[in-house]
């Protein structure tokens, strides 16, 4: 899915960006979401938004390859999710570890996945600097429901991911 099918379906979108992906950029893409939050009072971006957005990022910039952080990031809405959509270009190597841990993943509850991801902290296994799934378990943590593919292009794959936030009825003040 690209921007433009996210748009003839009639999602809101939020954030859009394609290109390369660094530190700074995070930085300010993560300031223009609390802009709007800030500004208008009829969207509240859940906490957990940031927390996937961070973590995707940083998984863009860990996985894609070597001195090329192109990627595409999207941040929008339905009527009952938030969402973050990404996509980068993966090694075969990064596509079989990602692909194998998400899969692990995807047969796990929130129970499970918080035990492992607690555990391979413990451990040291697997660890954000080793670039072995953390980012990953912290979304699932997070996430109420995320969809994955990967499109052979060439030699390399093309690694779509999509997480959702549900969104909560905001308390109407009066």
């Amino acid at each position: 899915m690209n921007l433009e099918e996210l748009i003839k379906k009639g999602e809101l979108i939020f954030l859009s960006h394609f290109g390369l992906i660094t530190q700074p950029l995070i930085a300010a893409m993560i300031d223009a979401l609390e802009q709007v939050d800030e500004e208008d009072e009829s969207f509240h971006f859940p906490q957990k938004l940031y927390v996937i957005f961070i973590e995707v990022t940083q998984n863009i910039m860990h996985y894609s390859l070597k001195d090329d952080y192109k990627a595409f990031v999207s941040i929008g809405s339905t009527d009952e999710y938030y969402y973050l959509l990404s996509q980068n270009l993966v090694t075969k190597k990064d596509k079989d570890k990602i692909e194998k841990l998400l899969n692990e993943i995807s047969n796990l509850n929130k129970k499970e996945i918080k035990e492992l991801y607690r555990e391979r902290r413990k451990s040291g296994e697997k660890s954000h600097s080793t670039g072995g799934g953390i980012g990953f378990l912290e979304i699932a943590k997070v996430a109420d429901k995320i969809e994955f593919k990967f499109e052979k292009v060439e030699e390399h794959y093309v690694f779509t991911l999509k997480v959702y936030v549900k969104k909560v009825p905001q308390k109407k003040t009066l």
